[in-house]
């Protein structure tokens, strides 16, 4: 009863997200954006993080239609093993089947579902594990060298130039069509929470259970490990797409590419005034993922 309460919640969210969504892709414009992600594992393996498996996700946006257009499949921090393919998500808001995944390569597709995991599901799994990012004590300030001099970024067709937290002249820097400004960032706790007992609910009569401090059912054993990261957010005040725009369109992705739910949650904090087109986070314990907005085409440049 309390998980389907939640999932009932989950989805009234989802598709509070989904009308909001809809009612503002027909304002955005039509345009053609390139998101770049990649692993840095080089700190948890051991290895070059080059190593590492790295996507560029092509969103196309048309009227009232929106594709997005991604090769990974699925990736296992444990096994370190990925799975390549050619996927592509599209969302309609005119049909009834809003969302669907395309497997370009099997020729196969699924209609979007918002209740993925279900009851029976989450119960039957051996350990169950969260992922929370803490941005209550988050702090930016722009980023600098060792030397205290100004601190430039390059990266596809944009050039990113920071700038020294004492400096009152803002310096700006513009390669292609956007501008950006580097902040470092400190303060943002990754937290993980692991459940590792599952086993059935031990016996135990009713005074017992009502006078007690037992969880519901069974003891609740889990152990929980924090780790401070610190990263790097470029800001760029006239990227054309709107922040809030952005908030909605990752909690789209969220069920079909959860390692957005983390960038949605980093991008809801107070981040300094502009749009994010470069952001490091956490991903798992010594595992970092690097979001870089690559490429943005207007409708005005579109064919």
């Amino acid at each position: 009863m309390v998980h389907s309460k939640f999932e009932a919640q989950t989805k009234k969210a989802m598709l509070e997200t989904a009308r909001k969504f809809d009612a503002n892709l027909p304002e955005m414009g039509d345009f053609s954006m390139d998101i770049k992600w990649f692993f840095d594992i080089s700190f948890f393996q051991a290895l070059p993080s080059q190593l590492g498996p790295e996507d560029v996700l092509t969103v196309h946006k048309k009227g009232d239609k929106l594709r997005v257009n991604f090769t990974l499949k699925e990736f296992d921090i444990a096994t370190f093993k990925w799975e390549r393919g050619d996927m592509s998500l599209l969302l309609d808001i005119h049909t009834d089947e809003k969302a669907v995944l395309l497997d370009n390569i099997e020729k196969k597709y699924c209609v979007f579902r918002t209740e993925e995991i279900s009851a029976q599901q989450l119960m039957a799994e051996k350990k169950c594990t969260k992922y929370h990012l803490n941005a209550t004590q988050l702090e930016f300030k722009r980023a600098k060298t060792l030397l205290n001099h100004d601190k430039t970024v390059i990266m596809g067709m944009m050039r990113l130039k920071g700038h020294r937290s004492n400096s009152h002249r803002q310096k700006k820097d513009k390669i292609g069509n956007f501008e950006a400004q580097v902040y470092n960032y400190k303060g943002l706790n990754f937290e993980t929470t692991t459940r590792t007992n599952l086993d059935g609910p031990t016996k135990r009569n009713w005074e017992k259970y009502i006078k007690g401090k037992d969880a519901l059912g069974k003891p609740f054993t889990a152990t929980t490990t924090a780790k401070k990261f610190e990263g790097i957010v470029a800001m760029s005040a006239s990227f054309p797409l709107r922040f809030g725009v952005l908030l909605d369109m990752l909690r789209m992705f969220e069920p079909l590419l959860p390692r957005f739910s983390k960038l949605r949650g980093l991008c809801k904090s107070r981040l300094p005034e502009g749009f994010p087109v470069k952001v490091e986070l956490p991903l798992f314990i010594g595992v970092k993922v690097d979001f870089i907005y690559l490429d943005y085409l207007s409708d005005t440049h579109l064919h």
